[in-house]
């Protein structure tokens, strides 16, 4: 549910599928970019093709399980995860578990290893640890997941996993990111701090984990901090409208405190900034930044 790494379009799936409209391939890939979209009917519908023409597709069937899951259909889901399992997907095994329909014999008994381990002793003396193994993209895609299902508790403990078993691995790295911003929607300021500074460490060219301390600092009501990261965002990405946006919410903020204490022209300044930034977010497009000028009476 990844973005190509060549960056092709629906408009390149559309022609592959066009010159190969036989190839289960053409339908699972076009299907997973509609995935990356946010579009889940339209993936859905492909990867539907992808298992008519190749019913014993395990990835057809588990991109298509999460394309439900992700939709709020989890009967489906569940049926998919389920095929995607039979067919020796353990990513669908974790899926499954991880939705409580699961355990660890059952799971054992899909991978074909359960000799010598008798279902009336498994739960008394079984070592669970071993059954299945577990990549740390496979915890990424469950944190990703229920993040998008907005279960943050659920989605901090599987980047927790992710970067606990691969912290080095492309997946580990990123979970910092995303479970700084779990973290973030549970409210934890301090540990959203902690993990977008580890992110910066990480990658100091990465404009996510600015963005996510510079959140956080908000919230502890750390403008001025706050006002430093988003600056930064905006000098690492100047295209992307959320730095202004948030930079400018900071400076309003910021200028509302200054008026609370009779500090008239620092509060000038701050909410004159505000409005420069709104202006830029507005000119990008933004809704909100548009719909704020207007009701201050400004244009952009």
């Amino acid at each position: 549910m990844y973005k190509s790494p060549h960056d092709k379009t629906i408009a390149d799936y559309n022609k592959a599928v066009e010159s190969a409209p036989d190839d289960p391939a053409s339908y699972l890939n076009r299907g997973i970019q509609y995935l990356s979209e946010g579009k889940n009917d339209q993936a859905t519908v492909d990867f539907t093709k992808a298992i008519e023409i190749d019913p014993q597709s395990a990835e057809a069937y588990f991109n298509r399980g999460v394309g439900n899951e992700l939709a709020g259909r989890h009967e489906s889901a569940f049926a998919d995860y389920a095929a995607a399992a039979r067919l020796g997907d353990h990513r669908a095994q974790v899926a499954l578990h991880d939705m409580g329909y699961l355990n660890s014999t059952e799971i054992d008994t899909l991978n074909n290893s359960s000799a010598g381990m008798e279902s009336s002793d498994s739960g008394e003396n079984g070592n669970n640890s071993h059954v299945f193994p577990c990549t740390s993209e496979d915890y990424f895609l469950r944190g990703f997941v229920n993040g998008s299902n907005r279960d943050f508790v659920a989605a901090v403990d599987a980047f927790t996993k992710c970067i606990d078993s691969e912290p080095n691995s492309t997946f580990g790295r990123a979970s910092y990111n995303y479970r700084a911003l779990a973290y973030l929607q549970l409210g934890d300021f301090d540990r959203a701090i902690h993990d977008a500074n580890k992110a910066i460490e990480l990658d100091q060219k990465d404009h996510n984990g600015y963005y996510y301390r510079g959140i956080a600092h908000r919230g502890k009501e750390e403008y001025d901090k706050a006002i430093v990261d988003f600056t930064q965002v905006i000098a690492l990405c100047p295209g992307y409208t959320l730095g202004y946006f948030s930079r400018g919410l900071t400076h309003y903020a910021r200028g509302a405190n200054y008026h609370v204490f009779g500090l008239s022209d620092l509060a000038k300044k701050d909410y004159d900034m505000a409005i420069s930034d709104y202006k830029i977010a507005a000119r990008h497009g933004m809704s909100y930044a548009r719909q704020f000028l207007r009701e201050k009476g400004h244009q952009w």
